[in-house]
């Protein structure tokens, strides 16, 4: 899975198709993994989350466009047979890091292992990508770009379908924002709205406002890249602009920024004001953010924040993008 410091949003048409689009993301060791075995005809799906029993959702009942899109992506490779897919994830749908965009990929590299092909990065992600579109998943392109390729990156998406990946080379500086990020989750989600949706509208309509925050985004992703290639002062300098990106958040869509999230956060800047965080994704459910407490307090905030009943990961990159294992065909992103 990934989170992204910036950029989110702006690589979803029809804002993604006329402009273009740069994203600063890092794919985490929280993961998916799928395991594939030849069945009857058709995709059959169970989806879990480790760790918590009683937590398998099949997805063939609740999201039928999303099996769908895994039919697509696998069937060309399957030559008139059934797959059986068994996905464990470490984090359950919803929370806006990109695990349907990552289950995609790893599904698709999975079966072209068990069918005997190899794809390469660029095309389970393109794979992924226009499966999800042929079944109107309406998104952008980090996602499956970040579960391909792994690392932390600064992909930066063409209207014409282009991209072109810079890698962040792993030293002091990513190491510092490494150990001061944490991912930040509660079990009340919160969004109701199709947020992704909704913002996809009010560009065709060329609304203003939504204009205005879109490329703000922009800028700010931008500035971001900018800041880590300068590798000086960047947790300093990181926080005022992951507080841009909030206000951009929100000015963009109201529901961006469910109300729960938002009063656990002020009862938290009430005890350790400048605490700076962004939400996580477009299309998740409210469930997540990115928070940066200053590197001092970084305990005391993971300490009252669970207080507030959040559940708190620490952020370890991840270099590696989708991995096959052979045995009994498994991918890991």
């Amino acid at each position: 899975m990934r989170i992204d410091l910036s950029g989110g949003f702006t690589d979803v048409p029809p804002f993604g198709t006329k402009f273009s689009s740069l994203h600063v993301s890092a794919t985490v060791t929280l993961g998916v993994e799928v395991r594939c075995r030849l069945g009857n005809a058709g995709v059959r799906v169970v989806r879990q989350v480790r760790g918590q029993q009683g937590q398998s959702q099949r997805l063939d009942e609740r999201c039928v466009a999303f099996v769908a899109a895994l039919g697509t992506a696998c069937g060309p490779l399957l030559q008139g047979s059934g797959v059986d897919l068994s996905i464990d994830s470490d984090m359950p749908g919803g929370t806006g890091l990109g695990s349907s965009g990552a289950i995609l990929v790893a599904a698709t590299a999975a079966v072209a292992a068990l069918r005997g092909r190899e794809l390469t990065r660029d095309e389970l992600a393109k794979k992924a990508l226009s499966a999800a579109a042929a079944h109107g998943i309406v998104g952008g392109r980090q996602d499956e770009f970040a579960a391909a390729f792994g690392g932390v990156n600064a992909f930066r998406f063409s209207p014409d379908g282009g991209y072109r990946l810079e890698r962040f080379v792993y030293g002091p500086t990513l190491r510092s924002l490494e150990h001061s990020l944490l991912i930040v989750r509660f079990d009340e989600l919160g969004r109701q709205d199709d947020i992704v949706a909704d913002v996809a509208r009010k560009v065709a309509q060329e609304d203003a406002n939504t204009l205005k925050s879109l490329h703000e985004l922009e800028r700010l992703s931008q500035s971001i890249k900018t800041l880590l290639e300068a590798e000086t002062n960047v947790l300093q300098k990181l926080s005022p602009l992951l507080a841009r990106v909030l206000v951009a958040q929100g000015s963009l869509h109201p529901g961006i920024i469910p109300e729960h999230t938002q009063q656990t956060m002020a009862a938290l800047a009430r005890r350790l004001p400048g605490t700076a965080y962004k939400m996580t994704g477009g299309g998740g459910q409210g469930g997540s953010l990115l928070v940066l407490p200053s590197p001092q307090r970084l305990n005391e905030t993971s300490r009252i924040l669970e207080d507030l009943g959040a559940q708190i990961t620490p952020v370890v990159f991840q270099p590696h993008g989708v991995r096959v294992r052979c045995a009994e065909v498994t991918a890991l992103v």
